[in-house]
């Protein structure tokens, strides 16, 4: 595996550093636990996420009700964003939940029920037709130029 040196600050020292283009994502995923059944979970978690499991409300001055955290399923509680709470009162008045239309999209696609976004879809490729017109206009082209070129300077080797 190839290294590249990298002098520490301060001391001179140097370290082997691996290329972003040489690491091993698949072994450095390993190390911090990322497994595709774990980013699917995680993904879950927030796409089937309900506020009404988190809080309860209704109109008037007490209206939302939040369960404890350790009430909380960890689920529910991994698909909580942002908690916003007076800072007179510390009574919570705004429960934000992490979207759910991201990762419902990426599960849709990963089992299948979407198609895949238009750039990711391979470009149509040029017919054999195709290329060979487009290859004879630009050697016309180019012909033509070369013409051009020579025709204004009197050198025939000129448009080279």
């Amino acid at each position: 595996m190839a290294t590249v040196r990298k002098r520490w600050p301060g001391n001179g020292a140097s370290r082997p550093e691996r290329s972003p283009e040489i690491a091993d994502i698949g072994s450095c995923a390993a190390r911090l636990g990322i497994t595709p059944e774990r980013v699917l979970s995680e993904m879950m978690r927030v796409a089937f996420s309900d506020l009404s499991r988190v809080a309860k409300w209704r109109t008037g001055e007490d209206g939302l009700q939040v369960k404890q955290s350790d009430e909380l399923d960890p689920a529910d509680a991994a698909a909580i964003a942002e908690i916003v709470a007076s800072a007179a009162t510390g009574r919570i008045y705004r429960i934000k939940m992490h979207e759910k239309t991201p990762g419902l999209t990426a599960l849709a696609r990963w089992i299948g029920m979407l198609a895949k976004p238009a750039s990711a879809l391979p470009e149509d490729e040029p017919t054999e037709d195709e290329a060979s017109a487009a290859r004879q206009r630009l050697i016309a082209a180019l012909d033509r130029l070369a013409a051009e070129a020579g025709a204004g300077s009197g050198d025939p080797g000129a448009a080279c």
